[in-house]
């Protein structure tokens, strides 16, 4: 029996029966290396005789064993399943090498892909009546992706991917706005971080050049949630995009390794320009027009930046041991800071100067007491 599974390891584990006790792909490779090297030492080439292959009830192979493998292994993996008599075979997200090698010889194989959460109309009533809660002052940004969310969960889109992009400033909330709707779904937003790559390592990262190293495809198949950001999806070379056009389109995307099913998921690029014709510029029209909804998220005003600064002071403050709190007059730092609301224009800006402010504040009086 082979079957195999695509999907978050932690939904792997519950996909495998209870009662099992495996032989991990690791160990049999280790193992039958042990084996092959005690025979070459032991008995004379011209003498070796077949050995008795050794019996396995259940072998199971997970995302990253995979990797561990050479080139060859990889191609030649029946040749690696041959030495051994297999009762059940239970893989996690295998390449497709591996997968067509299989097909190629046991032909009859279960697949079974992990269902993720698709939004429903409860989640986006919820959405719409507490998006303030957690983002401030990005009302109209509210109402133009709970429209389109609405549209999703009605499956107007036919299964195809929600893929929105939110611009504007730095620290306004468009990172936040997608760690919202993936709690609702009671999930961890999967993210991504394009500025952290360099033209060449992310060449390699997106079309999974050597099936050893991490790869995009690798990190999606692995992902707990069908809400994917890609955070400064503006910073790559724009050479890159075409590896996004049939995931935008369809849902479906392919590297040297793999053959994902992103359908039905709600793709979040972010970028941090403040317009929609710079935007347009850097990215080129071939991936401009995949996007379904392009969200502004705006400066924050000062009444806003006020309610922030409230909110960060009173979470900073009620953190602090009470020999700390003792040191401080409350209303009077948090007035002080107050005063500075019009020139604090971020989340991020109005959290640090928070910080640094009552900290120093902290270390004057515990060195005057001294």
């Amino acid at each position: 029996m082979i079957k195999i599974f695509y999907g978050p390891t932690v939904e792997f584990e519950k996909f495998l029966p209870n009662s099992i006790r495996p032989k991990t792909l690791t160990k049999l490779i280790t193992e039958l290396d042990a084996q092959n090297r005690k025979l070459d030492i032991v008995v004379p080439q011209d003498k070796k005789t077949k050995r008795k292959k050794p019996n396995i009830k259940n072998l199971v192979a997970t995302t990253e064993e995979y990797s561990r493998l050479s080139d060859s292994g990889i191609n030649g993996f029946l040749s690696l399943l041959a030495e051994v008599n297999i009762s059940n075979m239970y893989f996690q997200n295998p390449p497709d090498t591996i997968v067509q090698q299989l097909k190629g010889v046991y032909g009859d194989i279960s697949i079974t892909e992990h269902r993720y959460k698709k939004i429903s109309v409860d989640m986006v009533k919820n959405f719409y009546k507490d998006f303030g809660k957690y983002i401030l002052g990005q009302e109209d940004s509210k109402n133009k992706l709970a429209t389109n969310l609405y549209k999703m969960s009605q499956n107007y889109n036919k299964d195809k991917p929600l893929v929105v992009l939110f611009y504007g400033p730095a620290g306004v909330g468009k990172t936040e706005t997608a760690k919202y709707i993936a709690s609702l779904m009671e999930e961890k937003v999967f993210r991504k971080q394009f500025s952290m790559y360099q033209n060449n390592s992310f060449a390699d990262y997106v079309f999974g050049a050597n099936h050893t190293a991490s790869s995009l495809a690798r990190d999606l198949v692995e992902r707990q949630s069908n809400v994917i950001l890609f955070d400064e999806f503006d910073k790559p070379n724009s050479i890159f995009y075409s590896a996004f056009y049939q995931m935008f389109d369809e849902g479906i995307f392919v590297d040297k390794n793999y053959t994902l099913n992103l359908k039905n998921s709600i793709i979040i690029c972010t970028s941090n320009f403040v317009n929609l014709t710079d935007v347009r510029k850097t990215l080129g029209d071939p991936i401009y027009s995949r996007f379904d909804a392009f969200i502004e998220y705006k400066e924050l005003s000062e009444e806003i930046s006020k309610k922030l600064i409230q909110i960060k002071f009173l979470k900073i403050y009620d953190g602090l041991t009470e020999t700390d709190k003792m040191l401080l007059n409350k209303d009077e730092v948090l007035n002080n800071i107050l005063r500075f609301a019009n020139v604090m224009k971020n989340a991020r800006e109005i959290e640090r100067v928070i910080n640094e402010y009552i900290f120093s504040l902290l270390l004057k009086a515990k060195i005057e007491n001294i």
